[in-house]
Protein backbone atom coordinates (compact mmCIF):
# COMPACT_ATOMS: atom_id res chain seq x y z
CA UNK A 1 0.00 0.00 0.00
CA UNK A 2 1.72 3.40 -1.18
CA UNK A 3 2.20 6.10 1.44
CA UNK A 4 -0.68 8.14 -0.06
CA UNK A 5 -3.03 5.70 0.13
CA UNK A 6 -2.22 4.83 3.98
CA UNK A 7 -2.47 7.95 4.70
CA UNK A 8 -5.99 8.44 3.17
CA UNK A 9 -6.78 5.44 5.23
CA UNK A 10 -6.08 6.52 8.35
CA UNK A 11 -8.01 9.79 7.80
CA UNK A 12 -10.95 7.91 7.20
CA UNK A 13 -10.41 6.22 10.04
CA UNK A 14 -11.01 9.80 12.43
CA UNK A 15 -12.46 11.95 9.99
CA UNK A 16 -15.74 10.95 7.51
CA UNK A 17 -18.33 13.82 5.49
CA UNK A 18 -21.53 11.95 5.47
CA UNK A 19 -23.54 13.73 2.83
CA UNK A 20 -27.36 14.01 2.74
CA UNK A 21 -29.61 14.47 -0.22
CA UNK A 22 -33.44 12.99 -1.29
CA UNK A 23 -34.62 10.49 0.71
CA UNK A 24 -33.43 7.47 -0.17
CA UNK A 25 -33.79 5.75 2.86
CA UNK A 26 -31.32 2.58 1.72
CA UNK A 27 -28.39 5.35 1.56
CA UNK A 28 -29.42 6.39 5.20
CA UNK A 29 -29.20 2.98 6.14
CA UNK A 30 -26.22 1.92 4.73
CA UNK A 31 -24.51 5.18 6.21
CA UNK A 32 -25.71 4.11 9.41
CA UNK A 33 -24.08 0.56 8.85
CA UNK A 34 -20.65 2.53 7.97
CA UNK A 35 -20.56 5.08 11.08
CA UNK A 36 -21.05 1.84 13.58
CA UNK A 37 -17.88 0.28 12.30
CA UNK A 38 -15.86 3.53 13.22
CA UNK A 39 -15.31 3.12 16.44
CA UNK A 40 -12.01 5.41 16.20
CA UNK A 41 -13.75 8.65 14.52
CA UNK A 42 -13.09 11.90 15.93
CA UNK A 43 -14.25 14.41 13.44
CA UNK A 44 -17.79 13.80 11.60
CA UNK A 45 -19.10 16.31 9.06
CA UNK A 46 -22.46 16.36 7.98
CA UNK A 47 -24.10 18.03 5.10
CA UNK A 48 -26.99 18.22 4.24
CA UNK A 49 -28.78 19.70 0.97
CA UNK A 50 -31.86 21.24 0.42
CA UNK A 51 -32.87 18.16 -1.31
CA UNK A 52 -33.18 16.02 1.91
CA UNK A 53 -36.41 15.25 3.21
CA UNK A 54 -35.41 12.82 5.35
CA UNK A 55 -35.06 14.69 9.00
CA UNK A 56 -38.37 12.55 10.50
CA UNK A 57 -37.71 9.21 9.10
CA UNK A 58 -36.35 6.35 11.23
CA UNK A 59 -33.60 5.57 9.23
CA UNK A 60 -32.64 9.18 9.92
CA UNK A 61 -32.81 8.77 13.65
CA UNK A 62 -31.05 5.75 13.69
CA UNK A 63 -28.16 7.66 11.51
CA UNK A 64 -28.15 9.97 14.46
CA UNK A 65 -28.12 7.62 17.16
CA UNK A 66 -25.10 5.76 15.51
CA UNK A 67 -23.60 8.99 15.76
CA UNK A 68 -24.19 9.69 19.42
CA UNK A 69 -22.95 5.84 19.95
CA UNK A 70 -19.42 6.54 18.92
CA UNK A 71 -17.00 7.10 21.50
CA UNK A 72 -14.50 9.30 21.19
CA UNK A 73 -16.41 11.83 18.60
CA UNK A 74 -14.85 14.78 19.41
CA UNK A 75 -16.08 17.45 16.63
CA UNK A 76 -19.32 17.71 14.38
CA UNK A 77 -20.25 20.47 11.94
CA UNK A 78 -23.51 20.39 10.56
CA UNK A 79 -23.90 22.68 7.82
CA UNK A 80 -26.26 23.03 4.66
CA UNK A 81 -24.69 22.41 1.51
CA UNK A 82 -25.42 25.36 -0.42
CA UNK A 83 -24.34 28.08 2.26
CA UNK A 84 -25.82 31.07 1.29
CA UNK A 85 -29.26 33.11 1.12
CA UNK A 86 -31.85 30.52 0.72
CA UNK A 87 -29.73 27.73 1.36
CA UNK A 88 -30.93 26.79 4.15
CA UNK A 89 -32.37 23.39 5.55
CA UNK A 90 -34.20 22.14 8.19
CA UNK A 91 -33.29 19.22 10.97
CA UNK A 92 -35.68 18.05 13.69
CA UNK A 93 -34.05 19.60 17.20
CA UNK A 94 -33.86 15.88 18.37
CA UNK A 95 -30.59 15.86 16.15
CA UNK A 96 -28.94 17.99 18.78
CA UNK A 97 -30.79 16.38 21.91
CA UNK A 98 -29.74 13.16 21.13
CA UNK A 99 -26.19 13.81 19.77
CA UNK A 100 -25.31 16.71 22.37
CA UNK A 101 -25.68 14.71 26.07
CA UNK A 102 -24.65 11.22 24.47
CA UNK A 103 -20.87 11.87 22.99
CA UNK A 104 -17.69 13.70 24.39
CA UNK A 105 -18.08 16.15 21.58
CA UNK A 106 -15.58 19.12 22.27
CA UNK A 107 -16.91 21.38 19.20
CA UNK A 108 -19.61 22.17 17.50
CA UNK A 109 -20.22 23.82 14.57
CA UNK A 110 -23.66 24.63 12.81
CA UNK A 111 -23.89 26.65 9.50
CA UNK A 112 -27.31 27.83 7.63
CA UNK A 113 -29.60 24.91 9.21
CA UNK A 114 -32.20 25.75 11.28
CA UNK A 115 -33.04 23.10 14.28
CA UNK A 116 -37.18 22.36 14.37
CA UNK A 117 -38.36 21.94 18.35
CA UNK A 118 -41.72 20.19 18.37
CA UNK A 119 -43.51 21.38 21.87
CA UNK A 120 -47.09 22.16 22.67
CA UNK A 121 -45.09 24.96 25.20
CA UNK A 122 -46.77 28.66 23.51
CA UNK A 123 -43.83 30.28 24.71
CA UNK A 124 -42.35 31.04 21.22
CA UNK A 125 -38.90 31.39 23.09
CA UNK A 126 -39.19 27.45 24.19
CA UNK A 127 -39.81 26.84 19.95
CA UNK A 128 -35.79 29.02 19.31
CA UNK A 129 -32.82 25.89 18.94
CA UNK A 130 -30.90 28.60 20.38
CA UNK A 131 -32.63 28.41 23.58
CA UNK A 132 -32.86 24.93 23.27
CA UNK A 133 -29.30 24.07 23.14
CA UNK A 134 -28.94 26.75 25.95
CA UNK A 135 -31.07 24.99 28.52
CA UNK A 136 -29.58 21.21 26.86
CA UNK A 137 -26.30 22.68 27.84
CA UNK A 138 -27.05 24.11 31.32
CA UNK A 139 -28.81 20.58 31.96
CA UNK A 140 -25.72 18.69 30.43
CA UNK A 141 -23.82 20.53 33.59
CA UNK A 142 -26.26 19.97 36.31
CA UNK A 143 -26.23 16.30 35.36
CA UNK A 144 -22.50 16.52 35.22
CA UNK A 145 -22.47 17.29 38.98
CA UNK A 146 -25.52 14.91 39.67
CA UNK A 147 -23.52 11.97 38.58
CA UNK A 148 -20.23 12.83 39.57
CA UNK A 149 -19.95 10.34 42.47
CA UNK A 150 -20.63 7.74 40.48
CA UNK A 151 -17.58 8.54 38.48
CA UNK A 152 -19.54 9.31 35.43
CA UNK A 153 -17.11 10.81 32.65
CA UNK A 154 -17.56 14.77 32.47
CA UNK A 155 -18.33 15.55 28.55
CA UNK A 156 -18.36 19.01 28.19
CA UNK A 157 -18.70 20.80 25.03
CA UNK A 158 -15.72 23.36 25.24
CA UNK A 159 -17.00 25.30 21.57
CA UNK A 160 -20.24 26.21 19.96
CA UNK A 161 -20.45 28.19 16.84
CA UNK A 162 -23.71 28.70 15.12
CA UNK A 163 -24.07 30.45 11.71
CA UNK A 164 -27.27 31.74 11.37
CA UNK A 165 -27.23 34.17 8.97
CA UNK A 166 -29.15 36.66 11.12
CA UNK A 167 -32.42 34.93 9.80
CA UNK A 168 -33.09 33.54 13.27
CA UNK A 169 -34.50 36.33 15.97
CA UNK A 170 -32.68 36.44 19.18
CA UNK A 171 -34.97 37.24 21.28
CA UNK A 172 -34.94 39.23 25.03
CA UNK A 173 -35.30 35.94 26.60
CA UNK A 174 -33.04 33.89 24.54
CA UNK A 175 -29.91 36.20 25.64
CA UNK A 176 -30.90 35.75 29.15
CA UNK A 177 -31.09 32.70 29.18
CA UNK A 178 -27.53 32.27 27.55
CA UNK A 179 -26.45 34.63 30.00
CA UNK A 180 -27.91 32.43 32.98
CA UNK A 181 -26.21 29.35 31.15
CA UNK A 182 -22.69 30.83 31.62
CA UNK A 183 -23.55 32.91 34.65
CA UNK A 184 -24.53 30.12 36.79
CA UNK A 185 -24.59 26.65 35.19
CA UNK A 186 -21.72 26.17 32.70
CA UNK A 187 -18.44 26.37 33.79
CA UNK A 188 -16.31 25.02 31.01
CA UNK A 189 -18.20 26.58 27.73
CA UNK A 190 -15.26 28.71 26.33
CA UNK A 191 -16.63 29.66 22.54
CA UNK A 192 -20.16 30.36 22.39
CA UNK A 193 -20.04 32.34 18.95
CA UNK A 194 -22.75 33.48 16.43
CA UNK A 195 -22.52 35.06 13.06
CA UNK A 196 -21.68 38.65 12.82
CA UNK A 197 -25.73 39.60 11.76
CA UNK A 198 -26.78 37.49 14.27
CA UNK A 199 -24.39 38.77 16.85
CA UNK A 200 -25.67 42.58 15.78
CA UNK A 201 -28.75 41.78 17.88
CA UNK A 202 -27.36 41.34 21.11
CA UNK A 203 -26.43 44.49 23.16
CA UNK A 204 -23.08 45.64 23.55
CA UNK A 205 -23.53 45.33 27.34
CA UNK A 206 -25.12 41.65 27.20
CA UNK A 207 -21.77 40.26 24.51
CA UNK A 208 -19.54 42.14 26.99
CA UNK A 209 -21.07 39.66 29.95
CA UNK A 210 -20.66 37.15 28.07
CA UNK A 211 -16.90 37.52 26.93
CA UNK A 212 -16.25 37.80 30.36
CA UNK A 213 -17.71 34.76 31.37
CA UNK A 214 -16.21 32.78 28.36
CA UNK A 215 -12.75 33.95 29.43
CA UNK A 216 -12.90 32.81 33.26
CA UNK A 217 -13.86 29.47 31.55
CA UNK A 218 -11.03 29.77 29.63
CA UNK A 219 -8.88 30.12 31.75
CA UNK A 220 -10.56 27.18 34.01
CA UNK A 221 -10.84 29.57 36.98
CA UNK A 222 -14.48 28.72 37.81
CA UNK A 223 -14.25 24.56 37.30
CA UNK A 224 -11.38 24.81 39.40
CA UNK A 225 -13.07 27.24 42.24
CA UNK A 226 -17.10 27.15 42.07
CA UNK A 227 -17.75 23.72 39.75
CA UNK A 228 -20.15 21.81 42.49
CA UNK A 229 -18.10 18.74 42.12
CA UNK A 230 -14.95 20.80 42.90
CA UNK A 231 -13.28 21.25 46.41
CA UNK A 232 -10.87 24.09 46.44
CA UNK A 233 -9.23 25.34 49.43
CA UNK A 234 -8.67 29.17 50.34
CA UNK A 235 -5.20 28.64 48.68
CA UNK A 236 -6.91 27.87 45.74
CA UNK A 237 -8.73 31.12 45.85
CA UNK A 238 -5.76 33.16 46.89
CA UNK A 239 -3.74 31.82 44.20
CA UNK A 240 -6.24 32.59 41.42
CA UNK A 241 -6.33 36.26 43.46
CA UNK A 242 -2.48 36.51 42.64
CA UNK A 243 -2.80 34.69 38.85
CA UNK A 244 -5.28 37.61 38.56
CA UNK A 245 -4.37 40.70 40.29
CA UNK A 246 -3.61 42.67 36.84
CA UNK A 247 -7.37 42.26 35.72
CA UNK A 248 -9.45 44.33 37.61
CA UNK A 249 -12.94 42.78 36.99
CA UNK A 250 -11.32 39.14 37.48
CA UNK A 251 -10.36 40.42 40.97
CA UNK A 252 -13.97 42.03 41.86
CA UNK A 253 -15.86 38.55 40.59
CA UNK A 254 -13.42 36.69 43.03
CA UNK A 255 -13.69 39.19 45.99
CA UNK A 256 -17.22 39.23 45.77
CA UNK A 257 -17.59 35.25 45.16
CA UNK A 258 -15.42 35.25 48.49
CA UNK A 259 -15.07 38.38 50.46
CA UNK A 260 -12.56 36.41 52.98
CA UNK A 261 -9.99 36.98 50.36
CA UNK A 262 -10.40 40.52 51.63
CA UNK A 263 -8.47 39.42 54.87
CA UNK A 264 -5.91 37.25 53.40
Amino acid sequence: MSEMSERTRLEQQFHVMVSLEGDDADDLVETTRRLRGMKNLEKADLLVAQSFTGGNSLEFQELIKAMASLPHLRSLTIRSSTSFRGGWVQLPFSVLQTIVPKTSLKCLFLSFVDFVVTTKNKDDNCKCPVYGLVQLLSSQQQDSNNHHHHHQPQHQLKEVRWNLGGCRKLSRKTQHAILNMLQHHNFTLEVFAFDEKTKRQIPTYKLQKIHFYLTLNQAGIRQRLMDPTAQPNQHDWEEALIDNRLHSSTVFYLLSNNPTLVCA
